[in-house]
């Protein structure tokens, strides 16, 4: 609770929304100078990510992202007979055990990726 009560979902919308916003904007801007939108990847970033990005609130968020997404599990199938997990992925390129932290399981799918490009 802030000094001014607690946060409403209407102070969100006049308040830190539009401060999120541009602050999302700036850093897709930065980290990629003239584009406008991205294609999303993520180990089921289609069954997780997406639907919460396509929640109304988060709506201007989901406006940057393609519909397309690239899931490194469809990469190694050659090395199953299944589309793998990120766990199962990361023992064949070298990776940690998966941690369920956020940053760590994108520097995961980063690596698989690149491991299977580069």
């Amino acid at each position: 609770m802030s000094e001014k009560g607690p946060m409403t979902l209407r102070k969100w919308d006049e308040m830190l929304y539009p401060q999120c916003r541009d602050e999302f904007n700036k850093w897709l801007d930065k980290i990629a100078p003239g584009s406008s939108r991205f294609t999303p990847a993520g180990k089921n970033v289609q069954g997780f990510d997406i639907p919460i990005l396509e929640n109304p609130v988060n709506q201007f968020f989901f406006r940057r992202f393609l519909r397309r997404t690239l899931d490194p599990g469809s990469m190694y199938t050659d090395e199953f007979d299944h589309i793998p997990t990120l766990g199962e992925i990361n023992s064949v390129t070298g990776r940690s055990p998966v941690t369920h932290n956020a940053l760590d399981d994108c520097w995961d799918v980063v690596y698989a990726i690149r491991h299977k490009w580069l």
